[in-house]
């Protein structure tokens, strides 16, 4: 994103933002203004006919025309608001030539106030660059229409004018970087949802919680034709809903748990067992912590089988890090820093993985460090006394070394070195060397996954001397 301008370098983005800002806001404020401005004038109208003030009279008819016929030429032209808000804030400035003359010096006090935070709400809808032009033209406005009236020049006025529109334009500049900011979060949630599906190869639901209808909807699922009692002649929200009421857990129905647990933000120990037409079964339940909705990922196995369901659902521990991380990422609008985020975590949906080839080892293993290094400012140090080359799950390779390094900075190992020797031609040697070997090597031997991986890929169990075996795989055609 631009420092300057605000806009984003994307060519995607931009345009996406633009078109949310001019449905969600700018359309709306021109609706508004249109309508409450009409009215005001029609009123004032009438009034001064009453009055018989004839001169404020043909100044309220001239902006009663102005709003009914800006309002007719701009309101279903997007691409032309830009120039109803520059058009409506020089427009606003003849109130000064007109109505000096027809108010006692309180009431014109008064009026211009008003007229100042209409144009300030002009001023903060717009794009950034389009506020600095509106408020050059309309302070010079001001300060020439003043001098022309008044006939008087006092530098100190005028230059407290650009003084206090600088600290303006620096609340618009922080206002705009911040709804920037907020779009990208947005997106990423979005990013988030569309991309759970694609690594749950199970029953499964995303689902919102609206505390104004009090209840659960569903934004996404997948096979959810698999789950028992499924009608495929309704729609999901309602196949949805009769699930929640028809699962039991203990005396309620799933229903009444989501709102007992979810909605109290207790915390909810996976997986739950529950029964549906007699049948256990079991599920898990996320809170996806997104910016601006209540919404959770349901994942349901239907196999009742536990060490299927341990297997199937392994990636489920590392979905929060991913999400915190790129969430980071965004925040700082690095989006380097998001796509080596990507790749880091795509290597651990993998670990299931069996294809076999020939790795430059030290170009893999330098590389998975150096993704931690950028992403989580980690100091992490590779060492090789030579090339190498391993025959190996390659894969699964790769998943066992980020979980390593994922263990390493759960376990708060300030420094991290990898010690690679190539003894014989059986195996190769990696040192790790951390300050606190124990820690590690308790919550190494507590993780399933890595566990897993140690019996295909290393000569022996890693012990306490912190040197992993791995083995040359031989005598197989290499992919």
């Amino acid at each position: 994103m631009n420092k300057f301008t605000l806009r984003f370098f994307n060519n995607q983005l931009e345009p996406q933002f633009q078109n949310q800002q001019k449905e969600k806001q700018q359309k709306i404020l021109i609706l508004m203004l249109s309508v409450v401005c009409s009215i005001f004038q029609a009123i004032n109208i009438f009034w001064s006919l009453g009055l018989n003030e004839m001169q404020r009279c043909y100044v309220s008819i001239f902006f009663f025309t102005y709003m009914g016929s800006s309002f007719i030429i701009f309101y279903s032209r997007q691409k032309f608001y830009k120039f109803y808000f520059h058009i409506s804030n020089v427009v606003g400035l003849l109130a000064q030539l007109d109505y000096a003359s027809l108010y006692s010096p309180h009431e014109y006090y008064l009026y211009g106030a008003n007229m100042m935070t209409l144009h300030l709400i002009l001023l903060i809808t717009c794009d950034f660059p389009d506020a600095i032009i509106q408020f050059v033209l309309q302070t010079t406005g001001r300060i020439m229409i003043t001098y022309y009236l008044a006939q008087h020049f006092d530098v100190r006025n005028y230059i407290g004018s650009y003084g206090i529109g600088a600290l303006l334009l620096g609340a618009i500049y922080q206002n705009q970087q911040m709804a920037r900011q907020q779009f990208l979060l947005n997106l990423k949630d979005q990013k988030w949802l569309d991309f759970l599906p694609n690594i749950i190869n199970k029953p499964m639901f995303l689902f919102d919680y609206s505390s104004q209808n009090l209840q659960f909807t569903t934004t996404n699922y997948k096979k959810g034709e698999e789950i028992d009692g499924w009608n495929k002649d309704i729609d999901v929200q309602k196949n949805f809903r009769a699930f929640l009421e028809n699962c039991k857990i203990g005396k309620q129905n799933l229903m009444d748990f989501l709102f007992t647990n979810l909605i109290k933000q207790q915390n909810v120990e996976n997986p739950v067992r529950f029964k549906l037409n007699n049948k256990q079964y079991a599920l898990e339940i996320y809170d996806l912590g997104l910016q601006n909705t209540q919404s959770y990922l349901m994942i349901i196995d239907l196999c009742r089988n536990e060490q299927l369901i341990k297997k199937e659902l392994q990636y489920t521990k590392y979905i929060k890090n991913y999400q915190k991380s790129l969430e980071r990422c965004i925040k700082t609008f690095d989006y380097k820093k998001v796509v080596i985020t990507n790749k880091l975590f795509i290597c651990l949906f993998h670990m299931n993985s069996m294809k076999i080839q020939l790795l430059n080892l030290n170009n893999v293993i330098k590389k998975i460090s150096q993704m931690f290094a950028i992403i989580f400012n980690s100091d992490i140090k590779v060492l090789f006394d030579r090339q190498m080359n391993l025959n190996t799950y390659s894969e699964r390779l790769q998943s066992l070394i980020t979980l390593i390094l994922f263990e390493c900075l759960s376990t708060k190992q300030k420094t991290i070195r990898l010690n690679f020797i190539c003894p014989n031609d059986d195996f190769i040697v990696m040192n790790l060397n951390i300050a606190d070997p124990f820690t590690f090597f308790n919550h190494y031997k507590s993780n399933n996954q890595l566990l897993s991986l140690e019996k295909d890929l290393l000569v022996r169990p890693l012990k306490h001397d912190m040197n992993f075996y791995f083995i040359q795989i031989k005598d197989i055609k290499f992919i």
